[in-house]
């Protein structure tokens, strides 16, 4: 498991970037389900992921199974309304598939994101030409 901010600065045009891979381990005798929960800070909006969805309030989440070998992706697209530095919170869990009792956990992987600009007005704009079909 890896994951890291490959973009972690917001500003008011450009969101940070925070991507990482789940790899199961060649040796492996069956595929393992894996687990992801990243909690959002306070100020912070989502507005994109891959192979994630949302998990609740504050977090995005996602479930999926790996082959021995195989890696999958994660990534969120974030903007900031509030200036200053903010935590991203990663868990993973994992367990080989059908045998959720032999669960395994990698737990607070921290990413930082630093929001020098608030990107409200470039979220809005965005937002008026998703509705109005408006471009700049």
């Amino acid at each position: 498991v890896s994951i890291q901010a490959t973009d972690e600065t917001v500003t008011a045009t450009d969101p940070a970037e925070i991507s990482g891979q789940i790899t199961a381990d060649q040796s492996n005798p069956c595929p393992i389900t894996a687990h992801t929960v990243i909690h959002i800070p306070s100020g912070i909006q989502v507005a994109s992921t891959t192979n994630l969805d949302s998990g609740g309030p504050g977090e995005v989440s996602g479930t999926t199974t790996l082959a021995p070998g195989e890696t999958t992706t994660i990534s969120i697209t974030a903007y900031g309304n509030n200036v200053g530095e903010k935590m991203f919170i990663a868990d993973f869990s994992y367990y080989p598939t059908g045998y959720p009792d032999m669960e395994q956990s990698n737990s607070g992987y921290i990413i930082e994101v630093s929001v020098d600009e608030s990107s409200q007005s470039q979220q809005d704009t965005s937002i008026l030409e998703k509705i109005f079909g408006i471009f700049g």
